[in-house]
């Protein structure tokens, strides 16, 4: 939630206007609200602000700290779901989702964009290594010198979908992760770490055709990338402005 409370009510008012039978649990990093429960009918989970105070120092943009992964997989182990949706306080609803993910982690996908996200990326490939290829992507490994994008995708914002085998196929590596944030704490971007961790792990990952971002996104069609603008049929719509 990030202690926002007019954001999180517009993301649970039309989220569950849209998808009522769809459980809901909310993170409260700050605020009080306990009224959402009885309006919304939700879990409300109480703890610490999950911003990462390192990248938000440098002006790099909104990220989670490592305690957004301890909640994230603890609820994943209580509830065991077949698939986990994640929702930011930039998330619009439009519709009913009615178009199931393909991948196991899927969402709207961007290409890297700030250097903080390139140096992360080069990173998990020259230390960790072994990443797995996206959206069937043939080749992702070309070096930055000949292209700096083939490998650098990433999802895992708001609207992106993690399903049960990517809880299953990445538990274990957790401590990847705590490495990561050790060893690159100035530069710890929640949504491209995880997509690391999850073709690291071997889990596919790929766009979600009932997800969008406002800014345009990635799409891959046989083993291509093309990037797609807004798309309002899309039943969520992430960097939506509150």
């Amino acid at each position: 939630m990030y202690n926002d409370l007019n954001k999180a009510e517009f993301v649970l008012e039309n989220f569950k206007l849209h998808n009522p039978d769809i459980s809901i649990t909310v993170y409260n990093g700050g605020d009080t609200q306990p009224y959402l429960v009885e309006k919304y009918g939700i879990e409300l989970i109480e703890g610490p602000n999950l911003a990462s105070k390192h990248t938000r120092e440098r002006n790099s943009g909104f990220s989670f700290n490592l305690k957004w992964f301890d909640n994230f997989y603890g609820l994943a182990k209580k509830y065991n779901p077949e698939y986990m949706l994640f929702l930011e306080t930039d998330v619009k609803c439009n519709g009913k989702i009615t178009i199931d993910p393909i991948y196991d982690i899927a969402g709207p996908m961007h290409r890297a964009g700030p250097m903080e996200a390139l140096l992360i990326y080069d990173y998990w490939v020259n230390f960790i290594n072994d990443l797995q290829p996206i959206g069937g992507y043939a080749n992702p490994f070309m070096e930055i010198e000949q292209s700096r994008w083939p490998h650098k995708f990433h999802t895992g914002m708001g609207g992106t979908a993690f399903s049960r085998a990517f809880f299953e196929k990445t538990k274990d590596k957790l401590h990847l992760v705590k490495n990561c944030f050790e060893d690159m704490a100035l530069w710890f971007h929640h949504d491209v770490i995880v997509s690391c961790l999850a073709r690291h792990c071997g889990c596919t990952i790929g766009d979600w055709r009932d997800a969008t971002d406002t800014r345009g996104s990635v799409r891959f069609i046989n083993d291509q990338w093309y990037s797609f603008p807004y798309e309002p049929d899309c039943a969520l719509a992430h960097s939506w402005k509150i």
